[in-house]
């Protein structure tokens, strides 16, 4: 019988031993449970911001290509606007030679009529 009884100390002690062990990895496991919880909001929360990023990255391309667009217009725009320039420039040198010629011209037929 003490035999019995010793054995029943040894288990009931073991028991409790056991039960506290098992509340001890209950808590482990319920820490562990909230970490992974938080871990996984902070990936969600990565994933969205990974995702924002992307968009900002895409609309930032958008826009910088825009804008290379615009500069290649605005200097193809400058080109021609040279050109019509330069045009310009030479048709006003036509007409200063042609008004050079006709004055000279007109001072001959002034200086012949006289002379005549």
């Amino acid at each position: 019988m003490l035999f019995l009884v010793q054995n029943t100390k040894k288990l009931n002690s073991r028991r409790q031993q056991n039960e506290e062990k098992a509340a001890h990895l209950e808590a482990e496991i319920d820490e562990k449970m909230k970490k992974l919880c938080k871990y996984e909001e902070f990936e969600m929360h990565a994933s969205q911001n990974d995702m924002k990023q992307a968009e900002s990255m895409k609309l930032l391309d958008d826009y910088l290509r825009e804008a290379e667009n615009r500069k290649e217009l605005g200097r193809m725009n400058i080109m021609r606007l040279r050109r019509l320039i330069d045009q310009k420039q030479d048709d006003i040198e036509t007409v200063q030679m042609k008004t050079k010629a006709t004055k000279i011209e007109l001072q001959n037929y002034i200086d012949a009529v006289i002379n005549n």
